[in-house]
């Protein structure tokens, strides 16, 4: 009876032991398992992007702005250049025939005997109708184109050996017309001229009569 039970009790341990073991593997298959399972898992991840630093598209835009700003050394961008303002063209709606046929004689002229004559008569009715503001004022801004075209008409005259007595006649209106607009210095430095050409305005006294009632004038004025 004895020796059943220690038979037993062996038999109890060996089982035992036996269970403790195949316990013990299953845990270490188990856990191995579970490992492997976990690596694989890791494997098919997808790996993850380590941001890198922008090297690139700082370099690029580096690279841009040195290369602007050599294009800006080397290419001088001209400056535009001061716009000369021209003179506003004359509106002359208000011209009667004559001045406007004279006008368009001086445009059309062939030579300076032809544009001197068109610009004495163009002189000539602005002087005519001086009473007009318009007319006054227009009239005497001819003054120094008239000067022009009476000195290019002297040098035709001598080229064509031409004889006849010039006139005064539109200095003296050019005169007037600087005077009646409160021109005096104008008017006088007008009448200068007319005398260094040894013209007369056809009355006794001449232009140096003229510019001393000019010169009347003027202080009657500034009084």
């Amino acid at each position: 009876m004895l020796l059943l039970i220690i038979v037993g009790v062996f038999v109890f341990l060996y089982m035992r032991k036996n269970n403790e073991k195949d316990n013990k593997t299953m845990t270490e298959d188990t856990n191995q398992t579970h490992s492997e399972a976990e690596t694989e898992q890791v494997a098919d991840a997808e790996p993850v992007k380590v941001a890198e630093p922008e090297v690139a598209s700082t370099q690029n835009t580096v690279d841009e702005n040195e290369h602007l700003a050599v294009v800006e050394e080397t290419l001088e961008v001209a400056e535009p250049e001061p716009v000369q303002a021209e003179a506003s063209s004359v509106q002359l709606d208000w011209a009667n025939t004559n001045l406007t046929k004279a006008l368009e004689l001086q445009n059309t002229a062939s030579n300076a005997e032809e544009t001197y004559s068109a610009i004495t008569a163009a002189i000539s009715e602005c002087y005519k109708q001086r009473k007009s503001q318009q007319y006054l004022i227009y009239g005497y801004s001819l003054a120094s184109e008239y000067e022009k075209a009476f000195e290019q008409y002297l040098a035709y005259r001598s080229e064509n050996k031409i004889e006849s007595v010039i006139k005064g006649t539109a200095f003296m209106q050019l005169a007037t017309l600087a005077q009646d607009n409160g021109n005096f210095e104008q008017a006088i430095e007008v009448c200068n001229k007319a005398i260094d050409h040894e013209l007369t305005d056809g009355t006794v006294t001449g232009f140096a009569g003229r510019i001393k009632r000019i010169e009347k004038a003027k202080e009657k004025a500034s009084a």
